[in-house]
């Protein structure tokens, strides 16, 4: 059965997170994985309902992996992961701290229409390369984005149907904007 917590649901493993279930809630909820492990699979997101996601592992890197899809808006705080994050989100997908996300990879999915970062406080990332879709899959894409890099970045596919905002410390490649 699924997991429902009113506030805040912490999870220290050692091992690798998996979703057998529909999804656990809680209002706030932080992962906290040793290095070597993934939170979900790229095959089978993990589902959670919460306002306030962090996976962290104590400032080091943390999962290897994490592909996590939340049923409404999502609001990080940190996320650290070796290799890759994924989200998936029913609403929008903002940034309430000024850590953002750090990984290789970063896949951002808001359905279609909803904004990813805002005007006054983009999401903050420290990645290599971003993909921006919609989450059904197909539409005009995630509403506005608005994307602050520490370094350079390189653009994979950015599905939108509002303006783009993208800064980078480095250079910044495009591949494809949609």
């Amino acid at each position: 059965d699924p997991v429902r917590v009113a506030n805040t649901f912490d999870l220290v493993a050692t091992g690798d997170v998996i979703d057998g279930t529909p999804g656990s809630s809680a209002t706030t909820m932080r992962f906290n994985v040793g290095a070597g492990n993934d939170i979900g699979s790229l095959v089978n997101f993990l589902d959670v309902a919460t306002n306030v996601l962090t996976v962290n592992n104590a400032g080091a890197a943390g999962a290897d992996n994490v592909f996590l899809a939340n049923a409404g808006a999502l609001q990080l705080n940190t996320l650290r992961a070796v290799n890759a994050v994924a989200l998936r989100a029913g609403n929008a997908i903002s940034d309430c701290g000024a850590n953002g996300i750090v990984a290789i990879t970063v896949g951002l999915n808001a359905l279609c229409g909803n904004n990813i970062g805002c005007l006054a406080n983009p999401l903050n990332l420290n990645a290599t390369s971003l993909n921006i879709t919609c989450a059904l899959g197909t539409g005009n894409g995630a509403g506005n984005v608005f994307v602050t890099e520490a370094n350079a970045l390189t653009l994979g596919t950015i599905r939108t149907c509002g303006s783009i905002k993208i800064a980078a410390a480095g250079d910044l490649d495009v591949a494809t904007l949609v």
